[in-house]
């Protein structure tokens, strides 16, 4: 898998922006998945997957499988698709306008705290369909439960996925103890750990999530202790909990 993936770029993007984004970014993507495996069809209600396409934006091969074995088949048949390909076919007639460039949109002076979130199964993860009655306690929607059932792999084995939360540098010192000396403590600021609970504690392990409305913040505390300050560094760790309803 390693090895069939060194011969490509990867990029991470989200659908649902770039499938209505007038940019070139948007438009090239749109050109990549109306060639893939939802094509034009207007049943599709997501374009996600994986796409493996040339900088001219040419398909090479797509599907929309998390088991791992089905992408390096991707990578197999993207591999040999590009082989074949003369070099006039695999780039663009012209480069990209620096508007086109990624930016980054991270505020100035900004902190980033990265949220993973993952869901545990009370039972082992297995590449076998699950049984019906499980599916129907799951709350997962008729047209989910009946993905699941053809591709197992979507409910047994997509369980995490990642966050990034913003702070500015102001905000972020609002998380830290008033004097940072060991054995200090203190409390974050209550509207930073509110924002924190509303905007990146969601059920986003599988899909997009609404945030939560201010009044569904029923507990939210983060406590902060510097347990040691070397070379101007102080090592601080927090203990918190919020309850959302």
């Amino acid at each position: 898998m390693q090895a069939a993936a060194e011969k490509f770029i990867a990029v991470g993007v989200e659908v649902g922006a770039l499938s209505t984004d007038k940019g070139e970014a948007g438009k090239l993507f749109q050109q990549i998945a109306k060639q893939g495996h939802y094509g034009k069809s207007p049943a599709a209600i997501t374009l996600q997957g994986t796409y493996l396409a040339t900088p001219a934006g040419k398909l090479l091969a797509s599907g929309n499988e998390q088991n791992p074995n089905a992408t390096l088949d991707l990578l197999t048949k993207a591999t040999s698709a590009w082989n074949r390909l003369t070099q006039e076919e695999r780039l663009p007639k012209t480069a990209p306008t620096p508007d086109a460039q990624s930016k980054s949109k991270f505020p100035n002076g900004w902190l980033a705290l990265d949220v993973s979130l993952r869901k545990f199964f009370p039972r082992p993860l297995k590449n076998t369909p699950p049984a019906a009655a499980v599916l129907e306690k799951s709350g997962l929607p008729p047209r989910l439960r009946l993905y699941a059932r053809t591709k197992p792999e979507t409910y047994w084995d997509v369980e995490w996925n990642q966050d990034h939360a913003w702070f500015t540098s102001a905000e972020a010192r609002k998380l830290l103890p008033h004097k940072l000396v060991k054995g200090e403590r203190g409390q974050a600021d209550l509207a930073l750990i509110e924002r924190l609970a509303r905007l990146h504690i969601l059920d986003t392990v599988r899909a997009l999530a609404d945030v939560y409305p201010a009044d569904s913040v029923k507990d939210a505390t983060l406590n902060a202790e510097v347990v040691g300050v070397q070379d101007g560094i102080a090592e601080v760790t927090f203990e918190g909990r919020v309850r959302l309803q």
